[in-house]
């Protein structure tokens, strides 16, 4: 089965309202195995939503519309798709009740454009809403499937999980299991990552290889339909050891973290507490590592002051650390020592001396951030997280 997703509200056009629920959508579709070609958006203009459904039905068998079904003049949806197929629209006693009840709790009798809004597709599936008034619908039409949900996200949510995508499984033949795995790396570019695994992604097909862009860090995921979950995850470990036969030198995690919840995670594995001062840096790591943190009193003194008026290096960022240890009494310390700030780089400095010491060792890394166009402080967080990382690993 192959869906497209039509988000019906000139708001959405003019980027008052942001298409959160196409995305929403999307993802419950994926997670049941039906895929998900086209998104497309539409005004509410009739004849604009005429084409957008004769388009959709030309490439896709299910098509499910978002929005415009409200009870106002400008709630288009169902008349023009009843329009379109040649079904007449008919009351719905069950959605007029539902309606109905809600304004006698309120002591007010139910207008009559709610009347209209109770109506259906003959023929169709009711969909209830659990937590509005309009009702949504599923209704088949010669091969294809038109399905209506509302354009209120919280309405649209509990419709599409417990109502559409179980009707959904009930008449397509398509029960394959789509499983996907997100790869993580750092210290490589998009552009990089897709010349080294070229060959990969010129042979997908099952799985198919993606890559994006999430932030600031390349990841790639990975996406596999199969009869069952075991093998879809098997031909995804297939494709994964060959990633990283490429770039496995850049990978450093897989899921949805990034890469200062990784530094974090790994942190509170160790159970060890953490110091951490900054000169120059105006809390930037700091409070990235304490937003992240799920005992906040593992991070047991933050000194933050300005950039340092003397030459700093590696050892002057070790140097920091150790007393700092010493100070506080932290089983871990770590000190971020900045150069003087660049105002090209949006007033943060070029280069970052980052020193750690625990109970056994020294680390120190130089963070040279002058060859990029701009510095922002995520991208200084995401550094200093990396050098974590790697001192846990």
């Amino acid at each position: 089965m192959k869906a497209e997703i039509i988000a019906i509200g000139t708001e959405l056009l003019l980027g008052q309202v942001t298409n959160s629920n196409a995305a929403y959508i999307a993802r419950e579709l994926a997670a049941s195995g039906i895929d998900c070609y086209f998104h497309t958006v539409v005004g509410d203009n009739p004849e604009r939503l005429r084409q957008a459904i004769a388009i959709a039905t030309s490439r896709a068998d299910l098509l499910i519309f978002s929005g415009g079904l409200g009870p106002t003049k400008d709630d288009i949806t169902k008349e023009i798709i009843a329009d379109y197929l040649d079904v007449p629209l008919v009351d719905d006693a069950e959605s007029q009740a539902h309606i109905r009840t809600y304004y006698e709790r309120k002591g007010q009798p139910m207008p009559e454009s709610n009347k209209r809004q109770s109506q259906i597709l003959q023929g169709a599936t009711l969909l209830p809403n659990e937590n509005g008034m309009a009702p949504g619908s599923l209704l088949e039409h010669d091969g294809t499937y038109y399905a209506m949900v509302p354009g209120v996200p919280r309405e649209m949510e509990a419709m599409v999980t417990n109502q559409l995508i179980p009707s959904l499984l009930q008449v397509t033949t398509d029960h394959e299991c789509l499983e996907s795995k997100i790869l993580r790396f750092f210290h490589i570019t998009e552009s990089q990552m897709a010349k080294e695994i070229d060959d990969i992604i010129e042979k997908q097909t099952n799985p198919t290889v993606a890559i994006y862009v999430d932030g600031y860090e390349v990841t790639v995921r990975l996406s596999a339909k199969a009869s069952s979950t075991d093998k879809a995850r098997d031909l995804i470990h297939e494709t994964e050891v060959a990633i990283m036969e490429q770039v496995g030198d850049y990978f450093y995690a897989s899921g949805s973290q990034g890469m200062v919840a990784t530094a974090v995670r790994l942190l509170e594995k160790v159970d060890q507490s953490i110091s951490i001062a900054e000169y120059g840096l105006g809390g930037v790591v700091t409070s990235s590592f304490f937003n992240h943190l799920i005992d906040k009193s593992q991070l047991t003194t933050a000194i933050i002051e300005p950039v340092i008026d003397s030459e700093v290096d590696k050892a002057r960022a070790c140097s920091i650390a150790q007393q700092l240890k010493i100070n506080s009494q932290s089983d871990m310390s770590l000190a971020c020592v900045a150069t003087s700030p660049d105002a090209s780089k949006g007033g943060f400095p070029p280069k970052i001396y980052v020193g750690l010491v625990d109970e056994n060792q020294h680390f120190s890394w130089e963070i040279d951030l002058s060859y990029r166009r701009e510095v922002t402080a995520e991208i200084i967080q995401l550094h200093v997280a990396n050098c974590l990382r790697e001192a846990l690993i």
